[in-house]
């Protein structure tokens, strides 16, 4: 019976570790995302419209992959390059979320140590707390870092050059330079879509989403929800859930569109010929995984509830815990040239 008491206890520590500063980790996680990977999200592969392999059912809806042939333009004569589609889903990207400012776990760095930083760095320092009068909600805010992570180059360059993109593992966004990702109120002014959402009916259609995501699906149309994570207004790193997992994920979600909105990562899924700048994000050419510190193995659509994927991701070591990093697989679709 004491035995059965203690690891109970130990399992309830494990996934709900007890709250502590984050303390920006000395060992580079790049391996470890590397490692990471869950090869099966990259499947089904499509060529010529004929599935490859099952893979992942997470978003898995047929759209241009379908077709066989497929026809570009080009600036050059004849003007029109005939092929046939190629679709997949390469790891893409991976977010980095962390409580303190400047903190860099996939390589190791924590660039803001001196003292004349400091000031700044509690301003920005990420955590959780209690907010308002009464029936107090707990908020939580962290700073988020974009990089591309494009590691399926080998891939595309057997494919077809026209499915190859220029890329490597860069950094694409940086939330500490951005003021409008500290602050609610200047974010709503400069994002005034956001108003139309902040309303009963608009956040009731989200339950339509989360049911969905739960079950490995996301509805694009509802743009303005995060599945169980919350709403993806306002676009900034304070997210009122004491759920600390889900609302990670959520903040993931913002960082996304975020990228799209600024045009500083494109849609590979919308048309065959080109990757396609979108300023709404269309959530089902989306799969995301946690894989750092701890690897969930699994990929799962933007909004699922963290009790399918969450437990003892956050493990209680002060090294590591409450720094976070996603890998973002998404989806991508090409015309390979023929013969």
């Amino acid at each position: 019976m004491r035995k059965s008491a203690i690891i109970i206890l130990l399992i309830i520590f494990f996934m709900h570790p007890v709250s502590a500063d984050a303390i920006c980790p000395e060992d580079s996680a790049l391996e470890d995302l590397i490692s990471s990977i869950c090869w099966e999200c990259i499947f089904p592969i499509y060529i010529a419209g004929v599935e490859i392999d099952a893979g992942s059912h997470v978003n898995d809806i047929t759209e241009s992959e379908a077709e066989m042939e497929c026809m570009c333009p080009t600036e050059e004569p004849p003007y029109v390059r005939e092929g046939i589609t190629i679709s997949y889903w390469p790891v893409s990207y991976y977010v980095e979320l962390v409580k303190d400012p400047y903190c860099f776990p996939s390589y190791g760095l924590d660039m803001s140590t001196d003292d004349e930083s400091s000031n700044l760095r509690s301003l920005m320092k990420g955590g959780g707390g209690e907010i308002g009068n009464g029936n107090p909600e707990t908020s939580t805010f962290m700073q988020a870092h974009f990089w591309y992570f494009y590691l399926m180059g080998m891939m595309d360059e057997e494919l077809d050059t026209m499915c190859q993109e220029m890329t490597s593992t860069d950094l694409v966004g940086l939330s500490e330079i951005d003021p409008l990702w500290q602050d609610d109120e200047l974010a709503a002014i400069i994002q005034l879509e956001a108003y139309l959402y902040a309303n009963y009916a608009a956040q009731l259609t989200c339950i339509a989403d989360a049911v969905s995501a739960n079950i490995g699906y996301s509805i694009s149309p509802l743009h303005w929800c995060v599945g169980s994570s919350g709403s993806l207004y306002p676009l900034t790193g304070h997210v009122n859930n004491d759920d600390l997992l889900q609302a990670y994920e959520l903040v993931v979600g913002r960082s996304v569109f975020r990228m799209h909105r600024q045009a500083a990562i494109c849609d590979g899924a919308c048309w065959y010929c080109q990757c396609m700048y979108t300023p709404i994000w269309i959530k089902h050419h989306y799969r995301d995984q946690v894989a750092w510190p701890v690897n969930a193995g699994f990929c799962h659509a933007f909004g699922t509830t963290d009790i399918i994927w969450g437990p003892g991701k956050n493990p209680p070591d002060v090294r590591k815990m409450d720094n976070l990093i996603f890998l973002l697989y998404r989806k991508r679709t090409c015309c390979m040239s023929t013969p």
